[in-house]
């Protein structure tokens, strides 16, 4: 009898100690429809438009160096050229985000993944999946402000390249037609 008893408690708390495994569960999924949300906002705010500008201000700029001869133009345009050339040097920066954020979201999948798997088939010391799901939890929001920085840098730069972009070709364009 006391064997019978025994093993009814092993049992129960064994099964106790899966009481959590549900909501840990569902934390796991919630981070990852997170992070597929932060893979769908980067497809929607990808690179290229970005890099086009780059391009273009590249071969304006290489223009310019080759085709200016005076010393004198108009203190408004100066300050343009400044502002675009400053655009220029901003980009790689910001490709670098992205770049950086590209490999965080898909290291965070895999981690997610590993991280379910491992809680779905209790494997590994069960006592700390509520402490690796914290960790994921803050991996993931510094992923989402890093995100928000890029699509605020990315916004900017690409509103500043349309709105200079064809006086500074036109004045480049100029110089090779006098």
């Amino acid at each position: 009898m006391k064997f019978v008893l025994f093993i009814s408690l092993i049992i129960t708390f064994y099964s106790c100690s899966d009481l959590s495994k549900g909501e840990q569960l569902k934390s796991i999924n919630n981070l990852q429809q997170s992070i597929d949300s932060i893979a769908t906002v980067l497809i929607e705010t990808s690179f290229d438009e970005v890099d086009r500008y780059f391009t273009d201000a590249k071969i304006v700029q290489s223009r310019i160096k080759e085709n200016y001869d005076s010393d004198t133009i108009s203190m408004q345009l100066a300050i343009n050229l400044d502002k675009y050339q400053s655009l220029a040097t901003k980009t790689p920066y910001l490709e670098k985000s992205y770049l950086k954020i590209v490999q965080n979201t898909d290291a965070l999948k895999k981690a997610m993944h590993r991280l379910h798997n491992d809680i779905d088939k209790g494997n590994g010391n069960r006592a700390d999946y509520n402490t690796y799901i914290l960790d994921e939890v803050k991996n993931v929001q510094r992923l989402r402000e890093i995100l928000l920085k890029y699509v605020s840098e990315r916004k900017y730069l690409i509103e500043n390249y349309r709105s200079l972009h064809d006086e500074i070709y036109n004045f480049s364009f100029d110089l090779i037609t006098n």
